[in-house]
C-alpha cells in the first residue's frame, strides 16, 4: 500500500495527478464537490470506479470544458 508522506515540494515540481476526488475535480472547475457529482450522474463528465472510491481524470475535465467552449458557438 502506498505511504501516505505528505509531498512538500511546489505544485509546479510534483508529477501531475492522474485522478481526482470530487471536491478536486470541483476546485479545478470553480464549482462545488456536489456539482461534479451532479454532471457525472448527467453522464456530461466519465468517472472511474477504484473500489468504493469514485474519481474523475483530468484528461475527462478538459473534454468537458471543450465542449462547453463548442456549445457558445
Amino acid at each position: 500500500m502506498a505511504s501516505s508522506v505528505l509531498d512538500l515540494r511546489p505544485v509546479s515540481e510534483r508529477p501531475p495527478q492522474l485522478l481526482y476526488s470530487f471536491e478536486e475535480a470541483g476546485a479545478i472547475l470553480s464549482v462545488s464537490g456536489r456539482q461534479m457529482q451532479i454532471l457525472v450522474r448527467q453522464g456530461l463528465i466519465p468517472s472511474v470506479r477504484i473500489g468504493r472510491l469514485v474519481r474523475l481524470s483530468r484528461s475527462d475535465l478538459e473534454a468537458y470544458v471543450g465542449t462547453l467552449r463548442a456549445e457558445r458557438r
